[in-house]
């Protein structure tokens, strides 16, 4: 039977890909407008079984829209279900009263989407009027309970046939979907077509070469977040410090280890994922609290951090604190494994470079100490030694170090990579104290600044229950413990 239509007008790149995905999984045919204007037109056009509409686009908002729909005699019996990070009554009453049939609030909940929009379809006779959590989806999706997991998608750019095979063969399995472009110029609109999570982007391309790519992609706001690696037979450290000024999120050598390509894409997958939240979060709050700043200015605040050396060697470490100055507020130096654990647990340390080899505690030991502790989770390892082997440097990327670096670094290379981890840490920062805030919000009343009640009930229910194991512990000891005893004493 025919699939459902479903009109998605919505301006932000994430959001929209997030609610395709969705309705892919759902069995849905998808149409998408970036702005309400084209969004009018395609309705016009295909007349869709529903329209899901974001209510801040750019020029002609999404309430205003819908009224127009609502107007036109031809589409006006099409539902219009809104997507807002507006969460109050009043928010609500403007939405209904424009004309949706009722709204979704973002950041999305994966997990009822589709029962959501389910339930606003008008009736049809499309096998979709089933219950959604009985539709067959991908079988190479993997379902957890309710909650849908996403294939990651991977561009591959590279203008050899044989290495983009090679990369895909790399990337193959459940994890990733992969596509290709063998230009600059192709990449360039697979990116705003596709919208990848992650580009592995060749640097020596005729025509639009790799460093060019990714300046155009790190200026471009709706694109400067998603990770690029260069994979690239360019070894020298002036070409890796060149592609990281671009902009490059990693840079791997050819040929390419699968187990490091896959550590590093993991890695840089997980930063995104950050980036995402917050994005949402900032998007969520700005109805409440307008920003005086935006994202590029909040990315690039003065942020002078803490950092701690883990080095026994006196030559590099004057060499890592004379590259530092310029960017850090304070340097802790140390040469004990073991310290460095404690500095970074009483201190407040933004990142550590640490060397493997030290005096009481190797670096692999404490990085993985660092990574367990919720304190110092977040803190930026970066791993700089001698040791070049592979294996070891696996093995450092496992245990969570953030990068990698083999002496002598080279200065340039390693300024960049600095920049690159002070942004991440601004990142993860910012995240955490979101976070806390709106937490301290959903268990605080406004008006007394104490507990509010649903925290009092869900707290007193708890220590109750505490209470009760406590009394029902001491009554069995009382009545069967003397038993207990006298039947031991009698065995033996």
């Amino acid at each position: 039977m025919e699939k459902r239509t479903i009109l998605v007008i919505e301006d932000n790149a994430f959001n929209m890909k997030l609610v395709g995905s969705l309705l892919k999984i759902g069995g849905y045919k998808i149409i998408e407008a970036w702005t309400a204007e084209e969004g009018l037109e395609l309705i016009r056009k295909h007349v869709p079984d529903l329209i899901l509409m974001d209510i801040q686009l750019p020029g002609m908002d999404g309430l205003t829209a819908t009224r127009e729909i609502q107007n036109d005699p031809k589409i006006q019996n099409i539902p219009v279900l809104a997507l807002t990070a507006y969460a109050m009554k009043s928010d609500e009453k403007r939405v209904l009263d424009a004309g949706c049939v009722g709204y979704i609030s973002k950041p999305l909940d994966t997990r009822t989407f589709l029962n959501t929009l389910q339930s606003h379809l008008p009736p049809g006779t499309d096998e979709r009027k089933q219950d959604p959590r009985k539709q067959k989806t991908d079988p190479k999706l993997k379902d957890s309970g309710e909650e849908i997991f996403f294939k990651n998608r991977i561009l591959i750019v590279d203008d050899n046939p044989l290495n983009v095979k090679l990369l895909k063969a790399k990337l193959s399995g459940d994890t990733f979907d992969t596509i290709e472009a063998l230009s600059g110029q192709e990449c360039l609109d697979k990116v705003k077509k596709e919208y990848p999570d992650l580009i592995l982007l060749d640097l020596m391309m005729p025509g639009i070469n790799g460093f060019e790519v990714t300046r155009i992609l790190k200026k471009d706001k709706n694109t400067r977040d998603i990770p690029i690696i260069h994979v690239t037979a360019l070894d020298s450290s002036r070409d890796k410090a060149m592609a990281l000024e671009a902009g490059a999120d990693e840079f791997l050598n050819k040929p390419i280890n699968t187990k490091e390509l896959l550590t590093r894409i993991r890695s840089l997958l997980r930063l995104k994922k950050y980036q995402e939240q917050l994005k949402t979060r900032r998007e969520s709050e700005s109805h409440f609290i307008p920003s005086e700043t935006s994202d590029l200015e909040l990315e690039t605040i003065c942020f002078k951090p803490t950092i701690l050396i883990a080095d026994t060697s006196e030559q590099d470490v004057e060499f890592l604190k004379k590259n530092l100055n310029a960017f850090c507020d304070r340097i802790i130096i140390t040469g004990s494994g073991k310290k460095a654990v404690l500095i970074a647990e009483s201190e407040q340390i933004d990142i550590v470079l640490l060397d493997i080899p030290l005096s009481d505690m190797d670096g692999h030991e404490v990085c993985k100490q660092l990574k367990k502790m919720d304190r110092t989770r977040n803190i930026q390892v970066i791993t700089i030694t001698s040791m070049a082997d592979l294996e070891t440097k696996i093995k450092s990327i496992e245990l969570g170090t953030d990068d990698y670096l083999i002496k002598p670094v080279n200065e340039l290379e390693f300024k960049a990579r600095i920049k690159s981890f002070i942004k991440k840490k601004v990142y993860l920062d910012m995240l955490v104290s979101k976070y806390k805030n709106a937490f301290k919000s959903a268990i605080t009343d406004q008006l007394t600044a104490l507990y509010n009640h649903a925290f009092f009930k869900h707290y007193l229910e708890l220590e109750l229950g505490c209470l009760k194991n406590r009394v029902l512990a001491h009554f069995f000891c009382s009545v069967f413990g003397p038993l207990i005893r006298v039947n031991i004493v009698v065995h033996c």
